[in-house]
This record gives C-alpha cells, sequence and structure tokens, in this order.
C-alpha cells in the first residue's frame, strides 16, 4: 500500500473511498477512531489504531502515542528541543509525541 493507494471508511451506514495519503491524523478513543482528512472533514469510524496500523503503510504513518498516528508526509515542522517532540502539521494542529515515541522518532527518522 502507498499514500495513493486507496482505502474504504466505513461510516455507519455509508462509507466512503479515501487516498491513503490525505489523511493527516487517526486518533483512537475507547473503540472509535476519528479519522481527519487534508480537507479537515473527520470520519468516526469502528476499530483499534493497532489494526489501522497493520494495514497502512509504516513508512507513511507514525504512532505519536497510543491514541494517536500521524502522516509523515503532513508533518510541517518538528520541534525536538525538548524531550518530547512536537510536531507542527501542516494543517496548522500541533501534536506532542510521547516520551518512548520521540525517542523512537529520533533513532527511525534520523540521517
Amino acid at each position: 500500500m502507498t499514500a495513493d493507494s486507496f482505502v474504504f471508511l466505513n461510516v455507519g451506514y455509508k462509507g466512503r473511498v479515501v487516498r491513503v495519503g490525505d489523511i493527516v491524523t487517526i486518533n483512537v478513543s475507547k473503540n472509535e477512531l476519528s479519522v481527519r482528512l487534508h480537507d479537515k472533514t473527520l470520519h468516526v469510524i469502528r476499530g483499534s489504531l493497532v489494526n489501522v496500523m497493520r494495514k497502512l503503510p509504516s513508512d507513511l504513518f507514525f504512532v505519536v502515542d497510543r491514541n494517536c498516528a500521524v502522516n509523515l508526509s503532513q508533518i510541517g515542522k518538528v520541534n525536538g528541543a525538548m524531550r518530547n517532540i512536537s510536531l507542527q502539521l501542516t494543517d496548522g494542529r500541533e501534536i506532542i509525541v510521547s516520551r518512548e515515541q520521540s525517542r523512537a522518532f529520533r533513532k527511525q527518522l534520523t540521517l
């Protein structure tokens, strides 16, 4: 699967086909996933972050904590001055990466 692949979001009795690269973040609360797209629409689907991450390309998505994953291509700026990395997304939102995942982020993405 690549950024140009398509996935089906089963939203209630309706559904929507979206391009993987258009997904900005995936947040989880209990057994509901909130999938935010680049056009700022939000789709709530049932599932777990672990299962979704198994299906999405690991070189494109990064789990920032146990409740959130981000599309690496949607990161505008990285502030690594603190122990916890801060990600400024292209849509203006800021996401704080957990300490453990900050270490993994540095290890995985540093040249």
